[in-house]
């Protein structure tokens, strides 16, 4: 931890002193400050004035309505910024509306490889990830992330692409471009590792993949494009 910086000033009036406390718990979150630091960092001033002046913001915030703050003193004379407790119900409910719009590792999954390798079919996706992304295709769907461009001509399957959403989210223009590039060999070595990991650890027909191929990725991505498998740098 950097240790704490003096602040250097002539004499302060009280209502700047108040600011100056009132930012640096600001600046400090909920570690807070203790009384001993606050007196370190403004050396100029007396403890019984910084004192003082804690009690001071203490009282401006409990005695003002239209605030969402206060002042709390926790553990051993140390002091903290944050919300009023009557506020609690309220965060509550957007903490829970957050957490519904948050995406999951696999939902974060099936979006990557929609932006890389859309307009998809659920059937071609399930296959790259072996297992099946109904429930993230419909949660990608319903934050409106992703759309229905189409369907495929040969299974008359849905086709999904990203939506302007997701430019926008990203912050992308162009997804040829803007895209971090995927190194595929790396992928390949990761995934013939993982593979020798279970093959010495399972039964291969349990697994269910042939997993003595050496073109195992290959029979993941087949069905996707053959310029994918070009991308792979094997045939």
């Amino acid at each position: 931890m950097k240790p704490k910086q003096t602040i250097v000033m002539n004499k302060t009036s009280q209502p700047e002193i108040l600011a100056i406390i009132e930012a640096l718990l600001f600046l400090n979150g909920d570690e807070g400050l203790s009384l001993k630091t606050l007196e370190t960092m403004l050396e100029n001033e007396k403890p019984s004035t910084i004192k003082q002046a804690l009690n001071n913001l203490q009282n401006k915030y409990r005695n003002d309505s239209s605030s969402a703050f206060a002042i709390q003193e926790f553990a051993t004379n140390k002091y903290r910024l944050h919300t009023k407790q009557v506020l609690y119900p309220f965060l509550q409910k957007s903490e829970a509306i957050q957490s519904q719009n948050r995406l999951s590792i696999t939902t974060i999954e099936v979006l990557a490889i929609i932006a890389y390798q859309g307009p998809i079919t659920r059937a071609e996706i399930d296959l790259v990830r072996q297992l099946d992304s109904t429930y993230q295709l419909a949660k990608l769907k319903e934050l409106r992330l992703i759309q229905v461009v189409g369907r495929k001509p040969e299974t008359r399957a849905n086709l999904y692409q990203v939506t302007d959403s997701f430019y926008k989210l990203f912050n992308l223009q162009d997804l040829a471009t803007d895209l971090p590039e995927i190194d595929y060999e790396a992928i390949l070595r990761t995934q013939k590792q993982n593979d020798e990991l279970i093959y010495q650890s399972h039964d291969a027909e349990k697994v269910g993949l042939n997993l003595n191929d050496s073109n195992t990725m290959n029979q993941l991505f087949q069905s996707i494009d053959d310029t994918f498998i070009e991308d792979l740098g094997e045939n």
